[in-house]
């Protein structure tokens, strides 16, 4: 279930780091990045790709795994913040990247260590709200009508913690509404990211 949200986020990272990666190889006359800079820029590229194919094998259940992947997720997060070369574009792009994969691997390593125990009740008790829920629907970055793709857009995000809302309930009355408050704050801050939705009434 949750790899349904990696795969969604998998390609607005990948997008948005190779859109970031031209950084210095590009219009090099408007800022003042060397070779070297846009060198960087690739070697973290390259750092991205060995990350994504880390996610595929990441086993949230393996405390082992998760530790290792919070590590790639610090190299690579350092990585961008690293790089050098200072435009303000630039400085937005690379602040934009690093922050996406902050967002990302807190809310990742936050349901493999805090939240799993809450998880297990919720799979014990078969809860169908947790089992349906599908925050990110891949058939809204399918949709080629833009008037469709905006009611789909509107949807999810009305249901985004299930239908009326219903995680609230779920993961208040089986764990507690501390567990409830975690769970909704990564994954606003992950949706954030994506800027489709507004979640102040929650």
């Amino acid at each position: 279930m949750y790899w349904k949200l990696t795969i969604c986020f998998i390609i607005l990272i990948l997008f948005s780091t190779i859109h970031g990666g031209s950084l210095a190889t590009a219009d090099s006359k408007d800022h003042n990045c060397t070779l070297g800079d846009g060198l960087k820029a690739i070697s973290c590229v390259f750092r991205m790709q060995d990350f994504l194919e880390k996610i595929e094998s990441l086993n949230l259940d393996n405390k082992a795994d998760t530790a290792g992947f919070k590590s790639s997720c610090d190299s690579l997060q350092n990585c961008f913040t690293a790089l050098d070369c200072k435009t303000s574009p630039t400085d937005k792009e690379t602040s934009d990247i690093s922050g996406m994969i902050k967002t990302y691997c807190d809310t990742i390593v936050y349901i493999s260590t805090d939240f799993v125990e809450c998880s297990d009740k919720l799979e014990d008790k078969s809860s169908q709200c947790f089992e349906d829920w599908d925050p990110f629907p891949e058939d809204i970055s399918k949709e080629t009508d833009e008037n469709k793709k905006e009611e789909k857009r509107k949807l999810a995000c009305k249901n985004f913690f299930g239908k009326d809302n219903c995680l609230k309930e779920e993961i208040t009355e089986t764990c507690s509404e501390e567990h409830w408050k975690g769970f909704k704050n990564h994954f606003v801050s992950l949706s954030n990211i994506t800027r489709q939705c507004h979640f102040d009434e929650l």
